[in-house]
Formats: structure tokens, C-alpha cells, sequence
């Protein structure tokens, strides 16, 4: 019987140890000391909280109760405004996460045994300089954020790895010692260290993160190994005092944005391991003035030079075959560009506002495009995609692409031949300098916007074939006063709207001269103008250099200055081999 009752006992027990939580099976000591709270577990003491009004040094005991002390809990020191100096004693292994956050802390000594550092453990904290044992081998991401009077700090080589904002916002920080080992720097590790002037990555490191560097503004040296690989986006974003750098041949890859704004930067060695160049990848550089791309580079992308201002000349590999929107725009000293054999497309805006830009060129085995007149034109469709400020588009074009001419900020005149047939949209778009267009009868259509922001364009002249016209055509060309229009009224195919935005007075039923050749100025090349010449040369006055007949601006018909016979005898070859059917002549008026 008392067996019985004894095995029922020891059965309760049993079960009372499977049910209960285990920490009252194996409950925790807890304690105070010298205004440390603590707990001790398995042997082991964890400092937990310290009172917030402790001030000064704190000298971490050894040994609490006869049992060391191992850990550093998470936020065990948080907000111990009036603490200074720490000593962690041997034996602690981790510092828990924002353990010494926002704390007094300026000062800390970690001892040899410590093998972990968690997350954001110093945030904040008045600490001038940190010497890492090489025992740790594990830290948490923003370990040392915001640490505004870090001037130097030595890592522990026991590492491989600089997590995210580690020492982000450190903006007194002037040395680190990144040790071998560390194969990564992690997202904003040195972000807006903004006294930090040089930094010596080691070799061993393949990947430098997002904004890994970005704001470093005292950055004047970057050396980086040949075992890099990856820069990813914004990596050195606006260091502003960066002068040079030398990517590696080991690099393949690079981020948008990577050296954007580096705004002191003049030089740039480009690995040749590289295909791609982002977008926005040198945005801002305006001290850029050459660059030697890749030989195997096959894109560059939009934006990627944009407003890199210093730039004067850039050769585009034979391998290239993408260039990006705005790739070139507000490059001012880009004097010339030649579009390589493999580009097949070529978006808007690709030179826009790119003042001294002079000279287009295609290499002759581009199958898509060809050059001429300082302009680049579709072979297919005689479509004219790109213009520069001195261009004069030939009579092999047919077409304007919209934005063709966008951003030819030093552009001054402009004829559209009669040979084009459709201006498009935005054409002309902010070519603040154009003070004469010239459009020849033959042009059918002209698009939206085509001339908005032509803030030098006084006055223009539309012929009567052209039968479309776009809304707010010559929108904020404040200048223009005066349109004049070869039809007699706005025809049906012109939009209601196509003066909205200027205020120029429209002049309806003008006649405009046919050119070279119009003789009598009706807008017209016939035997009037042969009559006319005729008679003035008939009652020419050597004596006074006059004529008692009168004769338009056009009367040179072949251009060698003078108004003369020879005039008269081009004029009648003109008239006597003219194809009304094709509306041309073999003979060509002018030089």
C-alpha cells in the first residue's frame, strides 16, 4: 500500500515537470548591484538594466555571486545618459542589441573573450575611438550609427563582413582599419562620414553595397582591390572631393547612381571587365573631362553623363550597341559625338542642352543610320532623330522625329527643306538661341510644341502646304511677334489652338517668295521672273549701279553675288528643264 502511494506521488511530480513552464522548473536568479540589475541562468550572469542615474565610470565585475559574468543584455545600458567610462571584464562573450544606445558612453573597453556585437549596440554614444578584438567574429547591422564624436576605429579581423550602416553618420570620423578577411561592405556601412578623406578597401572584398559611401564629402582617396566585383547603386554618391578613381579589371558590375554628383571628380579609370554602365552613373560629375569607356562595353545607360559638364570629347566603343535617354544631356563642353556601327536606336534627348555640341557623325557600317549635314537620319525612312546646334538638314531627309532637335540650345537658324514633309512634335523644343526658321513650301505638317521655349524667334513664315498644324505650337517663344501664313485663313487641319501660349500677330494670305529665282517676289519660279530680270537688266545704269525696274532679294540665281546675265541665262536653264509633274529641274539655282 505505502509503494502504491508512493508511485502515485512520484508520478504527480512527473507530471507537474511536463506541464509547468520551464523557467519556474529552472527559474533564474535575479539581483541588484552597485546599480546593475542582473540574472543568472545556467551558471551564467547576464547584466539585464542599469539605473538610469548612474553616473561616470562603471567597472563590470568579474564574478557576480560566484558566477562570471558572460553577456551584455539587449538595451542593458539604453538611455544611461550619465555613464562614461565602461570596462567590460574577461569572460563576457556578447554585448546584446542597442545595448549602449543613446547612452553617456565615450569610452569602452572590450576584452578579448567578446565573440559578438548585436545590432545598433552603440548608437549614438559619445565614443571617440573603438578598438575591436580580433575575437569578435559576429556584428549587428548600425552598430556605430549616429557616433558623432568617432574619430578613428580599428576592426576586429576575426570579420568578413561590414553590415549595413555601421558607421553611417560617424561625420568625424577620419580613420578606419578595414581588416583582410572582411569580403563585403554592407548598404550606408560609411554613409555621411563626411570627415572621412581616404579609405583603403582590402583585397579579399567583392561587393561594395548601396550608398556603401554616399556623402562622404572629405573623400579624396578610394583604393580598391582587384578582387572587387560588385559596386552597387549610389556606392559613392556626392563625394564631393574625390578627384580620381581606378576601377579594377576584376569589377563586372556597377549600380545606377554609383558616382552621381561627385561633383571634383576628373578622371575615371573604367574596368574592362564591364558591359553596362548604369544610369545616372556619372550624373552631376561636372569636373569630368574625359573617360575611356570599356572596349567591350555594349550600353550606356539614361542619364549615365548627364550634366557632366567638363566633359569635351567621348569615343564610344565599336561594341556599344545601347545608348540610354539623356545618356549626354547638359554635357556643355561635348564638342562632337559619332554613334558607333551596332546602336540601333537612338531615344530622345540623347544631347539635349548640350551647348557646344557642333559635330554628328555614324560610322559607316551602321545599317540603321547615317549622317549627314550634322544631323543622324534613318536610312529606312529618312527620318532625321537627331540634330546639333550646326546642323542643316539635307535634302535626303524626309521627316523630324519629335524632340529632334530638343535642348539645341546655341542653334541659330534652321531651314526645314521642302523635302520634308512633317515636322514632329517638339521638334525645336527649348532652342532658346534660334532666331530664324526658315520653312520651305513642301512641308505638310508640324507638330505640337514643335518651337515652345524658342525664346529668340521673332517672327515665321508657314507656307501654304502645310496642311496640319499642332496645338501650342509656339508656346513661351516670347520674342515672336509676327506669323506670317501663305493661306488666306486657318486651314481645317490646323488645330484651334495652335497659337495658345504666344503672342505674335498672324498675318493671313502672305506672299511668300519662292526663293532663289523669284525674281518679281509672287512666291512663285516662272517666266515672270525670267520677264522680270529681263527688264531690269535692260535698263541698267552702269553709271549709277541701278536699274529703273525693281527686283526681289532672290533675283542671284546663281549665287555669285552679283545680279547680271549669267543670272538670266541659269534662270531660263531652270525654267526651260523644269518637270511640272515632279515639281524640280535639272538645273539647280545657286552655287
Amino acid at each position: 500500500m505505502k509503494t502504491n502511494k508512493l508511485l502515485s506521488f512520484l508520478m504527480v511530480v512527473v507530471m507537474l515537470c511536463t506541464v509547468l513552464p520551464f523557467h519556474l522548473v529552472n527559474a533564474a536568479t535575479t539581483g541588484v548591484t552597485n546599480g546593475l540589475e542582473y540574472e543568472i541562468i545556467d551558471g551564467e550572469v547576464t547584466i539585464t538594466d542599469c539605473d538610469t542615474k548612474k553616473k561616470g565610470e562603471v567597472n563590470i565585475p568579474s564574478t557576480i555571486g560566484g558566477y562570471p559574468v558572460t553577456k551584455i543584455a539587449d538595451v542593458a545600458f539604453y538611455h544611461c545618459y550619465y555613464i562614461t567610462d565602461v570596462t567590460l571584464p574577461d569572460g563576457v562573450t556578447s554585448i546584446g542589441r542597442n545595448a549602449f544606445e543613446e547612452s553617456g558612453l565615450d569610452s569602452i573597453v572590450i576584452p578579448d573573450s567578446v565573440t559578438s556585437i548585436g545590432e545598433g549596440a552603440f548608437i549614438g554614444t559619445g565614443l571617440t575611438e573603438i578598438s575591436m578584438p580580433d575575437s569578435v567574429t559576429y556584428i549587428g547591422d548600425e552598430l556605430f550609427w549616429r557616433c558623432g564624436n568617432l574619430l578613428s576605429a580599428k576592426l576586429s579581423a576575426g570579420l568578413t563582413e561590414i553590415p549595413y550602416d555601421t558607421f553611417a553618420g560617424c561625420d568625424r570620423l577620419t580613420s578606419v582599419d578595414i581588416p583582410e578577411g572582411i569580403t563585403s561592405i554592407g548598404s550606408s556601412a560609411f554613409g555621411a562620414c563626411s570627415a572621412l578623406e581616404s579609405i583603403t578597401v582590402p583585397e579579399g572584398v567583392t561587393t561594395i553595397g548601396t550608398s556603401a559611401f554616399a556623402n562622404c564629402q572629405a573623400l579624396t582617396e578610394v583604393v580598391l582591390p582587384e578582387s572587387l566585383t560588385a559596386i552597387d547603386e549610389n556606392a559613392f554618391y556626392a563625394c564631393t572631393s574625390l578627384t580620381s578613381i581606378t576601377l579594377p579589371d576584376s569589377l563586372t558590375s556597377v549600380g545606377w547612381c554609383a558616382f552621381d554628383n561627385c561633383t571634383s571628380l576628373q578622371s575615371i579609370k573604367l574596368s574592362d571587365g564591364l558591359t553596362v554602365l548604369p544610369y545616372d552613373m556619372f550624373r552631376g560629375c561636372a569636373a569630368l573631362e574625359s573617360v575611356t569607356l570599356p572596349a567591350q562595353l555594349t550600353e550606356i545607360g539614361s542619364a549615365c553623363f548627364y550634366n557632366c559638364t567638363a566633359l569635351k570629347s567621348i569615343e564610344l566603343p565599336e561594341s556599344l550597341t545601347v545608348i540610354g535617354n539623356g545618356a549626354f544631356e547638359n554635357c556643355d563642353s561635348l564638342v562632337s559625338l559619332t554613334i558607333p556601327s551596332g546602336v540601333t536606336e537612338l531615344p530622345e534627348s540623347v544631347t539635349a542642352y548640350c551647348d557646344s555640341l557642333v559635330e554628328l557623325n555614324v560610322h559607316p557600317d551602321n545599317e540603321v543610320f547615317y549622317s549627314e549635314g550634322n544631323c543622324i537620319i534613318v536610312r529606312e525612312t529618312g527620318e532625321v532623330v537627331l540634330g546639333c546646334n550646326a546642323s542643316v538638314i539635307p535634302r535626303s531627309a524626309k521627316s523630324l522625329k519629335y524632340y529632334a532637335f530638343y535642348g539645341c540650345t546655341t542653334l541659330k537658324e534652321i531651314t526645314i527643306p521642302s523635302n520634308i514633309k512633317t515636322v514632329g512634335s517638339e521638334a525645336f523644343w527649348h532652342c532658346y538661341e534660334l532666331e530664324r526658321v526658315t520653312v520651305e513650301r513642301g512641308v505638310e505638317s508640324i507638330g505640337g510644341w514643335a518651337f515652345m521655349y524658342c525664346y529668340a524667334l521673332k517672327e515665321i513664315t508657314i507656307p501654304k502646304s502645310v496642311k496640319t498644324m499642332g496645338g501650342w505650337v509656339f508656346c513661351d517663344a516670347y520674342a515672336l511677334t509676327d506669323i506670317y501664313c501663305e493661306a488666306d485663313s486657318r486651314p481645317t487641319g490646323w488645330n484651334k489652338e495652335w497659337t495658345e501660349g504666344c503672342n505674335a500677330t498672324v498675318h493671313w494670305g502672305y506672299k511668300i517668295p519662292a526663293g532663289r529665282g523669284d525674281c518679281n517676289g509672287d512666291g512663285e519660279i516662272n517666266g515672270a521672273d525670267a520677264a522680270a530680270l529681263i527688264k531690269y537688266l535692260a535698263n541698267y545704269n552702269p553709271a549709277t549701279g541701278g536699274s529703273s525696274e525693281e527686283l526681289s532679294d532672290f533675283a542671284d540665281c546663281n549665287g555669285d553675288g552679283a545680279v547680271n546675265g549669267m543670272d538670266a541665262v541659269r534662270l531660263l536653264l531652270y525654267l526651260a528643264n523644269y518637270d511640272p509633274v515632279t515639281g524640280e529641274s535639272d538645273v539647280v539655282l545657286g552655287k
